[in-house]
This record gives C-alpha cells, structure tokens and sequence, in this order.
C-alpha cells in the first residue's frame, strides 16, 4: 500500500514537471529557434555586397546581394536589393524589394533599419507611376514597351519615368493600346473593359486616345506668350534697322565740313545701338519658348522633318551673315561718309543675321541631345545626387570619416 502511494506521488510530481516544461522552456526554444546559425556562403555573401555598396560598386553589389538571398532569404537581403536598385535608378524594382522588406518575417527589419527602409521606399516611388488596373476580362495579358508584364490583384503596374506603350488583350476580344507618359509620383486606377470581337474588325488593334501628361495649357500658353513676345522683338527690330538703314543713307550724302554732318553722323550712330539689344532679346525669347514646348512634351514631339527644316534654316542664315561679316567693316569716327557707312551697314547686317539663327539651330540640337540622352531622372533625385558635390570642401571632413565606418555599421546591421 505504501509502495502505491509512492508511485502515484512520483507519477504525479513527473506529470507537473511536463506540464510546466514549456512555459520554463519557451522562450529559450524560440531564442534557439530564431537564432540559426547562417547558411555556409550567406555571411562572405553580405559582406561582399556591403563593401561593394560602400565603393559605388552598385551591379556588383546587386549580383551578391541576390547571391545572398538566394541561399538564405530574409528582410535584409530584401532590403539590401532594394537600396542597390535605387542607386541604379531602378525605382519600379527597388519599390517591389523595400515592399517585400517590410513585410518578411525572416530576420524582420526594427527600430532604425525600419525607418530608414520606409523613408527609401518613399522616395521611390517619388520616382515611379503606379497604375491600379481593373481590367475585363481578368485573364487579359498586359505588355509594357513591347514586353509582357505579370500583373496580380492589388499589385500596381510600376512604370519608370518616360514614354510608355501599354497593351491589353485577351484572346476573343479587341486589344487595348494606350501610350503615357511618367513623370513620378502618379498614383491612377484605370478601369478598362476589352470590347468583344464583332467579326467585321480588320485589326485586331483598337487605338485609344492616348493617355498620359502631354503639355498642359499653362505650358502650353506660356512657351507661346514668349514666343510671340520674340516674333515682336524681330519686327521692331527690322523696324529699327530700316530706320537706321535711312539715318546711314542721309549721312553718306552729307558732306565733310558741313552743318549737317555732325548731327546726321550722331543720328546714326545712335540709331545702331536698339537694333543689337533688340534682335538678341528677341532670340533669346524664341529660343526660350520653343524649348519650353519641346521640352514638356514627348521625344517624338518634334518631327524629323521639322527639325531638318529648322537646321537648314539656321545653316543659310548663318552662311548669309558670315558674308555679310566678312565684307563688312568697323566705321571710326574719323572716317569720311562713303564706303565707310557701306562697310558699317554691312558689318550690322550680319551680327543681326547671325544672331537670329540662334533658335533655328538650337532646336535640333536640343532634340537631337533628348533622342540620344533619353529622359532624364527628376530635379529631386538630380538635387540629392548632387548635394555633396555643393558643399563646402571642410563641410565634406566629417562624411568621409564617416563612410569609413559605414561598412562596419552596416555590417552590424544585417546580423
């Protein structure tokens, strides 16, 4: 009886023992349990990429990164993707990595780390547009630039800053073909609806009016306002030159001596200056408007015609007024009236000519510079890229000394 009693106390003190195991045992579990030890290859792996990242060594970086969360993927390497397409101006990417960052649970970003990723984020897709498509039918194929992009529900389609082509179709149905335009920080919900094919369609293809930000009406008033204030600077300055022009006819026939040379000489010497202040703010008005037109729109805005056209223009006015310049010649004040007021005439003629070719021939070449340069990224992002070439040399003391302690902050980070 004394033996039963015993074990019936050992089987229930064993039985207390288990019960209470996980609430002792728990959060040692779960330490051991979140604290793995490291994939072979993941640590040199970050490493690597960090210090490829401290050098501005950025594709190599993007490489060893993608190297690392491949054999261990986490937040950080998560994170670490997202930063490195960001310095290569690859927003659409680095908004989908940071996004993906924020929400993993291995190795989760916290405190300043997280911060710092939601601020990044932030600036990205300052520098993307994100279009919510709602499209019918659902299983409808979206191509971006001719390339077919995966769109899931309540994932935007991120486009980069630019000239886009988006299509729509769906076998059965009309396709849909928009063009737009990013300029970053759009934030839309296209709500479209494929239209049935009625068998009398010849193309399969349903162009759209194009959508996208083309030059608004202010831009549009405004590079007009100057352009016309240009054209009226060029017909006063015809004006003022013909009047010059008579001023140099009435001193050529005055005679050396006379009462009337001194004053008709000072009539038109005066008469010379108008037109030069003139004809320089009307090109520079021109040119001024023209580009504020052809700059707000799209590359293709200025046909190849066109610009041809403007540089043969610009190219004859030159040649005109080199000629002009070569026969010409500076008239002293001790010159007799004659062939001096013709050479003075002349040398006039072809600063002015010269002048006026300024915005036949930079057109093109601003158009040319957009076709081979392609868009550029936005003032803010050129601003921040160039805030440190701006400073102060001592103000750039401290950074470097900091960027030497980058990399192992950065290290201390990813653990």
């Amino acid at each position: 009886m004394r033996l039963r009693r015993l074990s019936i106390r050992a089987s229930r003190a064993i039985a207390l023992v288990l019960l209470c195991a996980p609430i002792v045992l728990g959060p040692a579990v779960l330490v051991v349990a979140q604290e793995t030890p490291d994939v072979p290859g993941y640590r040199d792996a970050i490493d690597e990429a960090l210090a490829e990242y401290a050098a501005h060594n950025y594709r190599e970086a993007r490489s060893l990164f993608a190297r690392a969360h491949k054999l261990s993927p986490n937040a950080r390497t998560l994170r670490g993707l997202g930063a490195v397409c960001f310095e290569l101006r690859e927003y659409a990417e680095s908004t989908s990595f940071l996004e993906q960052a924020l929400v993993a649970q291995q190795r989760p970003l916290e405190g300043t780390v997280r911060s710092e990723t939601e601020r990044l984020l932030a600036r990205a897709r300052g520098f993307i547009a994100e279009i919510e498509l709602v499209v019918a039918p659902r299983e409808a194929l979206v191509t971006v630039d001719g390339k077919d992009v995966p769109v899931r529900a309540g994932t935007p389609l991120r486009l980069a800053i630019g000239a886009h082509e988006i299509e729509l179709r769906a076998d059965g149905y009309r396709s849909d073909r928009r063009h737009y335009t990013a300029e970053g920080g759009e934030r839309e919900t296209w709500t479209i609806s494929l239209r049935e094919h009625d068998g009398s369609d010849s193309s399969s293809a349903s162009p759209t009016p194009p959508l996208g930000r083309r030059p608004s009406a202010r831009r549009i008033a405004l590079g007009s306002a100057i352009i016309a204030l240009g054209l009226g600077g060029y017909a006063a300055t015809v004006v003022l030159s013909l009047k010059r022009h008579d001023r140099a006819r009435t001193f050529h026939d005055a005679l050396v001596g006379g009462a009337e040379y001194g004053p008709r000489y000072d009539a038109w010497k005066s008469a010379r200056r108008a037109p030069y202040v003139l004809d320089a703010a009307a090109a520079t008005l021109v040119t001024s408007g023209a580009l504020v037109l052809l700059l707000s729109a799209d590359r293709q805005a200025l046909p190849w015609w066109a610009s041809l056209s403007s540089a043969a223009a610009g190219i004859g006015l030159a040649a005109w007024g080199l000629s002009e310049l070569v026969q010409g010649a500076p008239c002293h004040d001790d010159f007799a009236p004659g062939r001096c007021v013709d050479a003075q005439e002349s040398l006039d003629r072809g600063a002015l000519i010269s002048v006026a070719t300024v915005p036949f021939l930079a057109l093109p070449l601003a158009q040319l510079g957009r076709r081979l340069v392609g868009p550029s990224p936005p003032r803010t992002a050129r601003r921040d890229r160039s805030e440190s070439s701006r400073e102060p040399v001592l103000s750039l003391i401290p950074q470097r000394m900091a960027e030497r302690g980058w990399l192992l902050a950065a290290q201390l980070r990813w653990l």
